[in-house]
């Protein structure tokens, strides 16, 4: 409404000097939210006080006459006071409910906007310091010597700091001694960024003065004439915003500190390095590489005057520690444990067959969950006993309240699923952490809200299952352990997962990283990272070996720790050595060790270990009764030489694929070569076999060479460069097949756009076809292959999901077709059917008829269904059954915007024409019977979810004593004394979580779960309930049923 009205002519004198005011903003809910869903302006009220806690003013004025809570909203530390902004608000036009009152028909989110504005009316700008830095020793030390670095020209410093080392603070003295106004911080892991900005937050001096803002010309400007400092978000993600090029004009006048946080995660990959480099090459930059693990890839790519690595561990700071240094008096101690099998584990299984056998793994396949049942009582709740982690943790080192134990697993988010419901314990919280729940960013705040949550139910612990989030950036003090059942791998993944269990609070002085193995012989990842890392310094192990053992505790069983003597024997037995080596070599080395089975860690494998462990070869594969056994064999303890061997399998597997990433080269080292210096081949060829060509010529081709294996990539290469055929050739999505788009053969308009990814026989056969009607232009989803679609006489435009523009192509929208595959998902870090929302966007605004193969689930509740169910033509529920190996989870739409009526809908059963424009969805199945169903239940009741007795703050208004029922759940309620209107209403209620049971709802309420609509009696209330309650409605919701939550648009038919 504000930006509508014109600003007020009035002025003020601008203050001198800081001056600690606060404007502050309550209301309640009722007038507020209940405002809102009565569709009026929601009431706040804004007053001003001196006082430190504007909550003691706000308290004050909730007296006895006062019938419901008063909610804080906002709080503002300003220069300016109350009745200047009043009269502000008044001339923009917000309603003042009374005069001389201080309530006003205001949003928060207007309220902010005003705060804002007239604070840049004022040419004010003021802030409050919360509280001071105070750094480590280290801390210090790292910070003074970088900046003594900073001679006034780019200069690139490598950090190699140990998690818990406290880079966020590093980063921001740096910022503060250097005199910088802006920083970047640019990561390709997003929660490191959230990280920083969480710290910045804090508001402590070091930081107070600081303006987070993405990517934005304008904000950065505004910000340095407000005289803050700058701190610019800036993702390094392949799907990362366009970059503001006025920003980049702007910053070649400004010496910068530039900070790439996790470095070694993606940040060294050639798409992160072309965005970072636009930000490096401008000006003269301070550019710190920072990490806690694998320094030496976070340095791949980088150029320019580069500094001697700056190297801090673990052992160091702990080592300041015993020496008696104060400001690592909170740091908490590491005790490492190798928790193995048990003997009669062990026994039974080399009693079996190899297929039979369980390696990790298969341990934790769901088809297991007899094995894992053992697993949970040996690591997690051995309450007999106490042998657990939590009864060790608690044996030696005390309870600290509300300990958590942190479980690494190497499977999949679905088996993680089922293994959290196997360990599931009434008297402790469970957390599973993957992707499709969670986001790196997220991840943090969610673990820390469940366990608040799990404590004020009572619950004596809380369990985080995970496959990796939460690796990096993830700091919760409650954790007391962590749980690597990785057993083995690389050094820097398992460095940063032992980590988690180092965060400092809840009276926490030690920690306590467990590996659980099949081989309690072999040193873990982890106590090899230490090992390695103080050999490094100077290269003598048994130094190296004492000072380690100096620092870290290991424990020989549950009870006993290592001696000297014993940490000795058991860190240099052969095949400890043999770890050590691995690490202790030059970097590219240990790519072909560790490195390679991070990389490769989805890449199938053909190849059998000869060595074996403590439990003798298992087939990695679980056999299908239904289903032929194949021969593939891993051994559970996978060396570097099998990650190697895989190497090879898939850099040969994909040697064809050479000669269309490198044109006219004769040789696979030909090709190589070319890939090499074409990010974008790279890029293509990376995804296929792990590593970038320049990896594989450098370290794997004198290999290939040696052995002759090059005569025959050789021979792959030059006869496809010859003929033109395909041999060999590897991809990385599935295969396009031959005809899927034949039928739009008859419906060419003047131009087509067709999304083409790998050149497969499928899509040049596409490509041909319709060339023949008219100009086709190719959108190339992997531009490693736009030469080779030019060379046969294709206009071909780059294409992805955030960048790209189809006007420099000159196509009229009103005549183009567009047609094609294109990717559903971005890239190996992003969730799986992200990208396919904003291809499909981007198609409709390109072309006036689509079509295009989708994912299935485009026909559920969303803004993507409603863009095309108005002028769809057709559904094509069978083409999965096209694409060979895939399951049928696509269907093929055809979108006409000259389209309206009737939409044909192929099934396999059935074909249907039907006009779909009124369905705010179509079921899973469609069929005669549940297409009937959803023309049968059309309800017109109004249901809605209202929040004023959200979980999330349940703390204001649970009270076990109160005699208000607050509905949550099927099997859950709460009690309250807190009244609000809508509890006095006659309604009928069911909840989102579990199954759909319907009940009266009166003198009674609900949390956000609950829907509800409106009823004038209890009789109807009654009727209604029965009803929905019956056999009809509730096989609609069961039909009609995504996940395992009930669907309110569902819901809403049934009214």
């Amino acid at each position: 409404m504000s930006e509508l009205l014109p600003t007020p002519t009035f002025s003020r004198k601008k203050p001198v000097g800081f001056v600690t005011r606060k404007i502050y903003a309550y209301t309640d809910g009722d007038r507020y939210e209940g405002r809102i869903a009565r569709g009026l302006e929601p009431l706040l009220k804004v007053g001003g006080t001196d006082r430190e806690v504007a909550r003691e003013r706000i308290d004050e004025q909730d007296g006895t006459s006062q019938p419901v809570e008063l909610v804080q909203k906002r709080v503002y530390n300003t220069t300016f006071w109350d009745t200047g902004f009043h009269k502000w608000l008044e001339e923009r036009g917000y309603v003042r409910v009374r005069k001389n009152r201080e309530w006003f028909e205001i949003s928060v989110e207007d309220l902010d906007k005003e705060i804002e504005a007239y604070s840049k009316h004022l040419e004010s700008f003021s802030y409050e310091i919360k509280g001071n830095y105070t750094p480590r020793t280290l801390q210090t030390k790292v910070s003074e010597e970088v900046c003594n670095l900073w001679n006034g020209n780019t200069i690139i410093q490598p950090l190699d700091l140990c998690p818990r080392f406290g880079k966020d603070f590093t980063h921001l003295d740096v910022f503060k001694r250097s005199g910088f106004r802006v920083m970047i911080i640019a990561s390709y892991w997003l929660g490191s960024n959230e990280s920083l900005i969480k710290t910045v937050k804090k508001r402590l001096d070091v930081s107070a003065d600081i303006e987070v803002i993405k990517p934005n010309y304008d904000l950065y400007v505004k910000a340095l004439r407000e005289g803050k400092r700058v701190l610019i978000d800036v993702s390094l993600h392949v799907d990362s915003d366009k970059i503001d090029g006025r920003l980049l004009d702007a910053l070649k006048e400004e010496d910068a500190l530039i900070v790439v946080d996790e470095a070694d995660y993606g940040a060294w990959t050639s798409i992160s390095r072309s965005i970072l480099h636009q930000y490096t090459e401008c000006g003269n930059n301070l550019v710190l590489l920072s990490t806690g693990s694998n320094i030496e890839r976070a340095m791949i790519g980088a150029k320019g005057d580069i500094q001697t690595p700056i190297r801090y561990t673990y052992a160091d700071l702990i080592a300041l520690k015993k020496q008696g240094d104060e400001t690592y008096k909170e740091l908490v101690e590491v005790t490492c444990y190798n928790l193995d099998a048990t003997q009669a584990f062990i026994d039974e299984q080399n009693n079996m067959l190899p297929e039979d056998r369980l390696n990790m793994k298969k341990l934790f396949d769901k088809r297991n969950p007899h094995v894992q049942r053992e697993f949970k009582k040996q690591v997690l709740f051995d309450k007999e006993r106490g042998n657990d982690v939590f009864g060790i943790y608690s044996r030696h080192w005390g309870q600290i309240e509300h300990p958590a134990v942190m479980v690494w697993c190497p499977t999949t988010k679905s088996n993680l699923n089922s293994l959290a419901k196997v360990c599931k314990d009434p008297d402790y919280n469970i957390i599973v952490l993957h992707g499709d729940e969670h986001t790196n960013r997220g991840a943090e705040e969610y673990v820390k809200e469940s366990i608040k949550q799990a404590e004020e139910e009572g619950k004596e612990g809380t369990v985080i299952f995970s496959c990796g989030m939460g690796a990096r950036s993830f700091s919760i003090p409650n954790i007391i352990a962590t749980v690597d059942c990785f057993d083995g791998g690389s050094l820097a993944p398992a460095t940063q997962r032992a980590s988690r269990c180092l965060t400092p609070g809840c009276d926490k002085e030690m920690s306590l990283v467990v590996n659980y193995t099949f081989n309690p012989n072999r040193s873990s990842s982890f106590e090899t990272d230490l090992i390695s890392s103080e050999i490094n310094k100077d290269g003598d192990t048994d130094s190296a070996v004492r000072r380690v053992h100096g620092v870290i505790n290991t424990l020989k069983d549950r009870d006993t720790f290592m001696s000297e003597k014993d940490f000795r024997e058991y860190i240099t037995s052969p095949q400890n050595l043999r770890n050590m080596a691995s690490a202790t070599i030059d970097y590219s080395e240990m790519y072909n060790d560790n490195e390679l089975r991070e990389l490769l860690n989805d890449i199938k494998k053909q190849i059998t270990n000869k060595k074996k462990g403590i439990i003798d070869d298992a087939k990695t594969y679980i056999d299908d009764k239904d289903k032929k056994k194949t021969q593939k064999e891993i051994n559970e303890e996978r060396k570097a030489q099998l990650d190697f061997r895989s190497k090879i399998l898939k850099i040969v597997n994909s040697a064809g694929n050479i000669s269309y990433l490198a044109l006219n080269s004769k040789s696979f080292k030909e090709g190589l070569e070319i890939i090499s210096n074409d990010s974008d081949k790279d890029i293509a060829y990376k995804d296929l076999v792990g590593l970038s060509a320049s990896v594989v010529l450098d370290k794997f081709y004198p290999y290939f060479e040696k052995n002759g294996s090059t005569t025959y990539m050789d021979l792959i290469v030059s006869t496809n460069t010859i003929s033109g055929t395909y041999n060999d050739f590897s991809y990385v999505h599935c295969e396009h097949p031959t005809g899927v788009f034949d039928d739009e053969l008859n419906f060419v308009k003047e131009s087509i756009f067709y999304y083409a990814k790998e050149p497969s026989e499928g899509v040049l056969s596409d490509l041909e076809k319709f060339s023949k009607i008219n100009n086709v232009v190719v959108g190339a989803c992997q531009s490693g292959y736009v030469d080779y679609y030019r060379s046969l006489g294709y206009d071909v435009m780059t294409v992805d999901s955030q960048t790209y523009s189809f006007s420099s192509m000159g196509l009229n929208p009103q005549n183009t077709n567009v047609v094609g595959n294109f990717p559903f998902q971005g890239s190996t870090e992003s969730k799986r059917w992200v990208i396919w929302h904003k291809f499909l966007e981007q198609s409709l605004e390109l072309g006036n008829r689509i079509c295009v193969i989708i994912p299935a689930s485009v026909i559920s509740p969303g803004s993507q269904w409603d863009s095309i169910k108005n002028n769809l033509v057709k559904l094509d529920l069978t083409v999965g059954d096209k694409f060979k190996g895939v399951g049928s989870t696509f269907c093929r739409i055809t979108v006409d915007k000259d389209h309206t009526g009737d939409t044909e809908i192929v099934t396999k059963d059935k074909t249907f024409h039907i006009d779909v424009s009124n369905y705010d969805f179509l079921p899973l199945e469609i069929s005669d019977y549940t297409l009937g169903l959803y023309d049968y239940f059309k309800g017109t009741r109004t249901w809605q979810r209202t929040t004023e007795y959200h979980t999330t703050k349940k703390k204001e208004w649970i009270d076990d004593e109160g005699d208000i029922e607050v509905w949550h759940t099927p099997a859950q309620s709460f009690k309250t004394s807190t009244y609000h209107p809508n509890n006095e209403k006659i309604r009928v209620g069911v909840s989102l979580s579990g199954y759909p049971k319907f009940r009266v709802m009166h003198n009674m309420a609900g949390t956000a779960t609950i829907v509800w609509t409106e009823c004038s009696s209890l009789d109807e209330a009654n009727e209604l309930a029965n009803y929905l309650n019956g056999k009809e409605s509730q096989e609609v919701l069961r039909v009609f049923k995504w996940s395992g939550w009930n669907k309110l648009e569902v819901i809403k038919l049934l009214g």
